[in-house]
């Protein structure tokens, strides 16, 4: 961990956003009170054109904290391993996440039962998901405490095969193709799984703080 104000550490990994535009990068290294240094942003394996002076803003979620703060662009090495130095933030906002905070969704996911029967495979769509759980719609019934594995496409990346129990139930008479709607605990999250969700709610979290503003 770098300081109690600044939170982070080598090989972790930031939200940046550039003009716009979003990139998932690696802190490399910094120097107290002076720089820090990341992996520079790429398009399609090439480099991102970003010039000096460039403003940034770079946000990540950690231990139940969202953290976000300015900078610019000090210079971009653009030689065998491309790096981008960014000036050491002076001011950092952090933002107390409840352990449990739900963010409305709507993608869609496919789930695998299995059963003595053989796998049993249905469709639906994720209505909310947290760090440690998820709402689904879905039209075949699930029985409680049965486990499942869920894959779904969200904003920056896949979930694939995560163990979920399923925990609570209701039936929606008034949606006759997902009539089910259930709440479902992750169990065993995968270090990839994790980061996907984790990037989904840090932009969500963002975005909320910027509604504010």
């Amino acid at each position: 961990m770098l300081t109690d104000d600044v939170p982070i550490s080598v090989g972790q990994k930031v939200n940046v956003t550039i003009r716009g535009e979003k990139f998932n990068l690696q802190i490399q290294g910094w120097k107290l009170k002076q720089y820090l240094i990341l992996e520079a942003p790429q398009v399609n394996g090439e480099p991102y054109r970003v010039i000096p002076q460039t403003g940034i803003i770079v946000s990540f979620v950690r231990e139940g904290d969202y953290i976000e703060f300015k900078s610019s662009v000090i210079v971009i090495y653009p030689n065998v391993v491309f790096l981008m130095v960014i000036e050491f933030p002076k001011n950092v906002d952090i933002h107390k996440l409840r352990k449990f905070n739900r963010f409305k969704t709507n993608f869609k996911f496919s789930y695998i039962l299995e059963t003595p029967q053989g796998n049993m495979e249905d469709y639906g769509n994720i209505r909310d998901i947290s760090s440690t759980g998820a709402l689904i719609s879905h039209g075949k019934q699930l029985a409680k405490l049965k486990k499942i594995n869920l894959q779904a496409t969200l904003i920056d990346g896949s979930i694939e095969n995560l163990e979920c129990q399923v925990h609570n139930m209701r039936y929606n008479s008034k949606s006759p193709n997902e009539p089910y709607v259930t709440g479902v605990k992750f169990l065993d999250i995968s270090d990839a799984n994790r980061e996907v969700i984790q990037q989904f709610i840090e932009s969500r979290v963002g975005e909320r703080r910027n509604r504010k503003r």
